[in-house]
């Protein structure tokens, strides 16, 4: 018996190496399935993360591009706004001198009045001359007259015009 005994123990050995082989090599089997479904989840995980980026890009660049755009139209719209400025600016002046303008011309206009009228109520001084000399003065007198129409009219047209 003690042969069977020797005997045994190499075979009980053996059966117990394979026996708990085959255990590890089932739970290998398994701790690498379990890993290559975790391996899979996560590049699922990934893919999604991948493309989610991918889309972030793609919007984070049409909003860059419209950022551009509306700055170009904000500078646009600032230029316009200067220009428009500097022409009030000089309307501004411009009406100031118009008007600067028409004050002059009427104060022009007012001292043609003035003298036209003077000359109308300048008395009958010709009374006392000799007919000639009085035709010389009603002549220079129209004369004058005329003249200051003519001023009278061309300053009124400069009012009107301006």
């Amino acid at each position: 018996m003690a042969i069977h005994r020797v005997a045994a123990l190499p075979m009980l050995a053996l059966g117990l190496c394979f026996g708990l082989g085959s255990c590890t090599i089932n739970e290998l089997k398994q701790d690498v399935q379990a890993r290559q479904a975790r391996i899979a989840g996560k590049e699922s995980l990934l893919a999604g993360d991948t493309a989610r980026q991918d889309s972030l890009r793609a919007e984070t660049r049409q909003l860059e591009t419209e950022l551009r755009q509306w700055e170009s139209s904000l500078d646009e719209l600032q230029s316009e706004l200067d220009r428009l400025r500097q022409q009030t600016a000089a309307a501004g002046e411009q009406t100031r001198q118009r008007s600067l303008a028409k004050q002059q011309l009427q104060q022009q206009v007012n001292q043609y009045q003035q003298q036209a009228d003077a000359l109308r109520q300048g008395g009958d001084t010709s009374a006392r001359l000799p007919v000639e000399a009085q035709r010389a003065e009603l002549e220079a007198k129209r004369k004058r007259l005329k003249h200051l129409q003519g001023e009278v009219r061309k300053a009124l047209e400069l009012l009107l015009n301006s």
